[in-house]
């Protein structure tokens, strides 16, 4: 029996039509409380950050930094500190907690892990909101199983949780409902799609009409030569692949570097001075780095320029992982990509290859470096 909760199970002899409106039934409540969850999470970022960005505009850009980020580092040392030490959680551990026979979800450093993510990201700390997004929403669909239980597998209230977060986050249903089944589920099955699919279209159609959210990545409709696109994209192939394997790697080695420094608070002053200087000097990196996505798609950067975006988002990124923050490593991912296509665009543009099409490329380098990530 369920304590202090409700359940609703079917037996297995049930016929298929109730199980049908079971599915139904979870994946529109999965899709209503992903899709405020979601959108409470991205606009209360935006709505910090860009109030701490008047702040920082007000006094000299270094100190502004620095307190901003060592009040941000505070909250989420205490945010540890309630953890009891142990690690924050992220995508990795939603597909264990998916692949587990009995419900092993610990619930409390879910929701502690969520808030680390989004101070970091509040505060001004090169992370991402999706992982984080991701597996807030295993935690709502692990947490309304042990109240309503339909006679679902715990695998398909986690689906369906991801996949109303990842609709909501990007405003793309059907990426939420790819993602929960590729990533998450790592298989498709009949019995989990009806949930999860009615939790991605519900989800989405939440955040777009009724807290009215914007797309993410609101591209024009674009002309372009496809031969000449094709062509260009299987040279640059080996490049994103490089930009992306870099990428990992400086993340894999500052977490070894960090780990040589034994002292936390040590660790936590050296990652606040790194980025308050590199803040100072490079703000575009500093966030989650939407506005500067937007800024590379619209040609606003000469080629030095987006060499210096490029390293030092992910130097940024690296340091705040590593050195007293948390988030996700998608949402930098996708500036990556994104300098690394105007960079290839702007050196095949100045060698007289091709004309400008820096628009195009940056959408190839987003979705080949945010897909190997």
């Amino acid at each position: 029996m369920l304590r202090g909760g409700i359940l609703l199970k079917l037996d297995p002899k049930t016929p298929s039509v109730f199980f049908f409106f079971g599915s139904v039934i979870v994946g529109i409540l999965m899709g209503a409380i992903g899709s405020l969850m979601a959108s409470m999470f991205r606009y209360g970022i935006d709505y910090i950050y860009s109030q701490q960005t008047v702040m920082i505009l007000g006094f000299p850009f270094l100190v502004s930094y620095i307190a901003v980020l060592s009040m941000t580092a505070l909250i989420v040392a205490y945010l540890r500190k309630l953890a009891s030490g142990i690690p924050f959680q992220g995508i990795a551990d939603s597909i264990y907690y998916a692949h587990t026979a009995t419900d092993k979800t610990k619930i409390k450093l879910g929701f502690l892990s969520t808030l680390a993510a989004f101070v970091s990201a509040s505060g001004g700390a090169s992370v991402g909101q999706y992982g984080p997004l991701v597996h807030f929403g295993t935690i709502i669909g692990v947490s309304l199983k042990r109240f309503f239980n339909f006679g679902l597998g715990l695998d398909v209230f986690i689906g369906a949780g991801v996949a109303a977060a990842i609709s909501s986050g990007f405003g793309a249903p059907i990426a939420g409902l790819i993602f929960a089944h590729e990533v998450v589920l790592r298989h498709y099955s009949h019995k989990s799609i009806m949930a999860i699919a009615t939790a991605s279209c519900v989800s989405y159609a939440f955040s777009s009409m009724v807290w009215k959210t914007p797309q993410v990545f609101d591209f024009p409709i674009l002309e372009f030569d496809l031969f000449e696109v094709v062509l260009l994209s299987f040279v640059s192939g080996p490049i994103y692949a490089f930009s992306a394997i870099f990428y990992m790697q400086v993340l894999l080695q500052f977490a070894k570097l960090s780990q040589k420094i034994s002292i936390n608070y040590i660790r936590i002053i050296v990652g606040i001075v790194v980025l308050a200087f590199i803040g100072s000097f490079i703000p575009e990196v500093m966030g989650l780095g939407t506005n500067t996505v937007f800024d590379i798609f619209s040609g606003n950067f000469a080629l030095s320029s987006l060499i210096i975006i490029w390293l030092f988002k992910i130097i940024a990124t690296a340091v705040s992982l590593n050195f007293g923050f948390f988030g996700g490593i998608f949402s930098p991912a996708i500036l990556v990509g994104a300098s690394t296509g105007a960079i290839f665009s702007s050196v095949l543009y100045q060698l007289g290859v091709t004309d400008q099409m820096e628009q195009i490329f940056v959408i190839c380098g987003i979705s080949a470096v945010a897909g190997s990530v």
